[in-house]
């Protein structure tokens, strides 16, 4: 016995005797300010325009590690229980212990156990040097000197404030959980300010053994609270909480969660910090009507800013594909281009009457699909055409065009000939255009927006589609919408599209295996919700627009009138309208000169 206690007194005062006669000094450690600024989180955080969180997505799948923490938004609890559990005379040595040391020595020895007796500055030092870092053999007697030399100059460089607080960020709990704010929001769905003194027990019996078994844990944690000062928490509720809390692999998670597919366009790097054009309330407002609607297996909406492209809301629910920038068939949606383009080049107005008959198409036309096949509805004016969507119209009108010139329009929208090509996004972005008196601007989540636009169509051009696409005030069969006879709005849709423009946003929506009534339904319920928050009243018209209201004559009062229209795909002007009562419409002209 006398032998086993010379020999532990010996390597204590080898020790200190190598640490006090050495010249050479211990390797450099980095300062604090340089520690908190290398700290990253193993997360990156989308924002909404106004700073509030969107989404969290973690980025380093090794491990679990929040933000940094300063020590004055720690509660008090964790820092009495952690010098309790891991250092009682923190604030009195001088980075060494040597007082715990030689009683660490003694049980060592005379029981035969494995009692540390590293500081909370010796463990530190640690963990910023991964040399000195302990493993399961144990360190060596150079490594544990080198460790004591390192904790010294600690604590000459560093406040035992600022060694407390690094300690507590970088330590691993349990798992893979390193740093308290990870461990405290995945154990306890708490922030570290929030702490009790229960939490705080087990969290610093963690350290002791970060994978132990939860009963050993409330064992240990139990101790902890045993030695803090009065009220003590109670070892039942202790014990229970740790079999609770422990059970499972520990995950953070994060209570705000609405925009996952903004989230992995934009998140690339651990740490991130990301202010987007999203907002939070259109955000939330989307993706609340999308949920609850159980019509639609699948289903996405985008929001577009009229005057600048800035995605306000990016919403995709229902399975893993985003379907806002997947390719999908958007039919008669191209519509509003093929007519802008004839008023362009002044083969239309508002007014003019086109065939709506059905088309004889043969095999290998190379005409779009969805043209195609269109049932009788004799004679209709451009307006009813395209506010209706009506399919043979648009391909004689699209005939009229040369080709060229039609594909070059789509290109300088962003949009492609090709029917199946094109997405909930980029049809939304073209739609944009029109109602920005036609400047293209492309779509994106920089707050203001690109600083770049180009002029696809004469303004005087986009301001008569955007008036024939106008419609009247939202009417749907859901009794709680509710909209005032001014606001304004214009919708296009086909089977699975619904594309709209309010005076301030472009509203695009998306469902699969739905109703078209339905979806119409849901657009409406969603502007209804957009149009509450930002009154939307209808544009004025441009001065140098002509606006009058046209009356088509019966042919049975004037015999032998027969206007022909410079377009071959329109045989009269004058034909009897067999849909109209009294043979009679009464249109409105849109046209420029």
């Amino acid at each position: 016995m006398r032998a086993s206690i010379k020999i532990a007194s010996g390597r204590l005062l080898l020790l200190q005797t190598l640490l006090i006669s050495s010249h050479v000094h211990a390797a450099a450690l980095p300062s604090f300010q340089k520690v908190r600024a290398q700290h990253h989180s193993s997360y990156a955080t989308l924002l909404d325009r106004n700073g509030e969180t969107l989404q969290t997505l973690q980025l380093d799948r090794s491990i679990q590690r929040l933000p940094w923490v300063t020590l004055q938004d720690l509660s008090p609890a964790i820092q009495d229980a952690l010098l309790v559990s891991e250092d009682r005379r923190f604030f009195q040595h001088e980075g060494v212990d040597w007082r715990a040391m030689a009683g660490a020595a003694w049980e060592n020895l005379v029981h035969n156990t494995h009692r540390g007796a590293s500081t909370l500055t010796m463990q530190l030092a640690g963990l910023l040097d991964p040399t000195l870092t302990w493993s399961a053999g144990g360190r060596t007697y150079k490594q544990k000197w080198e460790q004591i030399r390192a904790a010294r100059q600690l604590e000459r460089h560093w406040s035992k404030p600022q060694i407390l607080e690094a300690y507590l960020n970088l330590v691993d709990f349990r798992s893979n959980l390193y740093g308290i704010n990870a461990a405290t929001s995945a154990l306890f769905n708490k922030t570290p300010s929030a702490l009790n003194a229960s939490e705080a027990s087990i969290l610093a019996a963690l350290l002791r053994g970060p994978n132990a078994k939860p009963g050993i844990v409330a064992e240990r944690a139990c101790g902890v609270a045993a030695r803090l000062h009065p009220p003590r928490p109670d070892c039942a509720d202790i014990t229970a909480l740790s079999l609770r809390q422990l059970h499972a692999q520990p995950k953070v998670t994060f209570a705000v969660a609405i925009a996952p597919e903004a989230a992995k366009q934009l998140l690339h790097t651990p740490g991130q910090r990301i202010v987007s054009s999203l907002d939070a309330q259109l955000q939330n407002t989307v993706l609340s009507d999308l949920q609850k609607n159980p019509m639609a297996t699948s289903a996405a909406a985008v929001v577009l800013d009229n005057n600048t492209a800035e995605i306000l809301a990016y919403v995709n629910v229902g399975n893993n594909v985003n379907n806002i920038i997947t390719a999908h068939p958007v039919d008669s949606l191209l519509q509003p281009f093929i007519y802008g383009l004839a008023i362009e080049q002044k083969l239309l107005t508002a007014a003019t009457l086109l065939d709506n008959t059905a088309l004889p198409i043969a095999t290998d036309a190379t005409y779009p699909d969805y043209m195609m096949n269109t049932p009788v509805h004799a004679w209709v004016s451009v307006r009813t055409a395209l506010h209706a969507g009506l399919k043979a119209p648009a391909l004689r009108v699209l005939n009229m065009l040369p080709r060229a010139d039609y594909g070059e329009r789509l290109r300088l929208l962003g949009l492609h000939p090709a029917d199946e090509s094109n997405t909930l996004l980029t049809i939304a972005n073209a739609y944009q255009a029109i109602v920005d008196n036609g400047l293209y601007r492309p779509a994106s989540f920089h707050v203001a927006g690109l600083n770049k636009s180009q002029r696809v169509m004469p303004a005087k051009v986009a301001a008569i589609i955007s008036n024939i696409m106008t419609g009247q005030p939202l009417d749907s069969r859901n009794p709680e919408i509710n909209i005032n006879a001014n606001d304004y709005y214009a919708l296009n849709t086909n089977a699975q599209y619904a594309v709209g423009f309010t005076a301030n946003y472009t509203i695009a929506l998306w469902m699969d295996d739905t109703d078209p009534t339905d979806m119409i339904d849901a657009w409406q319920r969603i502007t209804h919700e957009i149009i509450h928050l930002h009154p939307a009243r209808a544009p004025q018209v441009p001065s140098n627009l002509v606006i009058r209201n046209v009356h088509f004559i019966p042919l049975s009062k004037r015999p032998g009138w027969n206007y022909s229209c410079r377009a071959q795909s329109i045989r009269s002007f004058l034909h009897p309208l067999h849909n109209s009562p009294n043979n009679i419409v009464s249109l409105t002209s849109v046209s420029y000169h």
